[in-house]
């Protein structure tokens, strides 16, 4: 049995725009046609959705931090092969309640797994799939959901919608003017790209804050629970810093408490760069398998970084464990259309190259 793990699946602008046929109509396949065959290899593929579904009318993605992609996307998904997806990141509330909402409708609508973010207390906070008599939950969790940008904070007693590692962060009250002036300019000016590295998507003084421990102990005890009722446990993490080389203080946080209940295998993202695979007593790290669907040059991006790059994990499950990972690379490049597509890496210098971010000695 063989699970395979993706990197962050993100869609810009120009890559709508690429996919926007004449008449109207959306194919998102080109932009994964070339790396399908590897991922046809697994039994299972999991990917980070890093957009929202939140139909037309919430305006598609027309700013470098903020997603909203079209339905079509899905469609194209399922034909390259994904299985699952992970909804709990950063952009899961790009539009509001109503875009999360849609997202999950959507989701279900086209059959695909997701878990991460729900619509009801009563909903799973996490996933267990029988593979052969071999149970495997996965989990997924985010450091936070840019509320400070977005405005979008969960009232009390829906904290469900979305899981968390910590609250929320409070939102940032910018003078109405900036923010409509912020919103037109968004709208006719291109994107820039990010300019910089972040050392971590939090600050390392949190660590201490009785307030994360309350977030941090809910996702312990569901922890517990899948280990309860699945044979094997997998968390897909949403933490660490952007285009960073290194993992540091918070999201090493998060890596130690969360092998220590025990779970099987942590797959994060969030970085945009691939960082070390690692083993850590019985837990096998991905510190971040980079960016599998991404534009190189737009909204994030910092160069230098093989922020092109991404790893393709997959963990062979035999005797109700893991036993054994390979990674395959691939790279964001542009077709000769200009179009932002996913490709296998074949060239041994840059394997090499890319592998070599992923090792680690402990």
């Amino acid at each position: 049995m063989k699970l395979l793990f993706t990197g962050d699946i993100l869609i810009y602008e120009s890559q709508d725009r690429g996919c926007l046929a004449k008449d109207g109509s959306r194919d998102y396949k080109p932009i994964f046609a070339q790396v399908k065959p590897l991922l046809n290899e697994a039994d299972y593929v999991v990917g980070s959705f890093e957009t929202t579904l939140a139909g037309e009318d919430a305006v598609y993605t027309h700013a470098a931090y903020s997603f909203n992609t079209p339905d079509e996307l899905l469609q194209a998904l399922k034909w390259a092969g994904f299985d699952m997806l992970t909804t709990a990141n950063n952009h899961c509330f790009d539009r509001g309640f109503e875009g999360h909402a849609r997202t999950i409708k959507m989701l279900e609508k086209s059959g695909l797994d997701y878990t991460g973010t729900r619509l009801s207390k009563d909903a799973h906070s996490y996933l267990v799939k029988d593979f052969g008599g071999t149970k495997v939950a996965f989990l997924a969790y985010t450091y936070g959901t840019n509320s400070s940008d977005n405005g979008v904070i969960v009232p009390a007693g829906k904290e469900y919608l979305v899981n968390l590692t910590r609250p929320q962060e409070p939102k940032y009250h910018r003078p109405l003017w900036k923010r409509v002036a912020g919103r037109l300019l968004s709208l006719v000016r291109k994107p820039k790209p990010s300019s910089g590295i972040v050392g971590d998507c939090v600050s390392q003084a949190e660590m201490a804050s009785g307030r994360n421990r309350v977030y941090e102990q809910g996702m312990l005890d569901a922890i517990r629970d899948a280990k309860q009722k699945a044979d094997i446990v997998i968390m897909c993490l949403h933490s660490g810093g952007q285009f960073n080389s290194k993992v540091e203080g918070y999201t090493q946080h998060l890596f130690d408490i969360i092998a220590d209940a025990g779970v099987d295998a942590i797959v994060c993202n969030h970085a945009h760069t691939t960082l070390p695979i690692y083993q850590r007593g019985n837990c096998l790290i991905a510190s971040a398998l980079g960016n599998f669907s991404f534009a190189p040059g737009e909204g994030y991006w910092v160069d230098g970084v093989k922020a092109d790059y991404s790893a393709l994990l997959t963990l062979d499950i035999a005797d109700k464990r893991i036993a054994g990972h390979k990674v395959d690379i691939c790279k964001c490049v542009r077709d000769e259309e200009g179009l932002a597509i996913t490709v296998p890496v074949n060239n041994d210098k840059e394997i090499e190259t890319i592998k070599n971010r992923l090792t680690c000695v402990k």
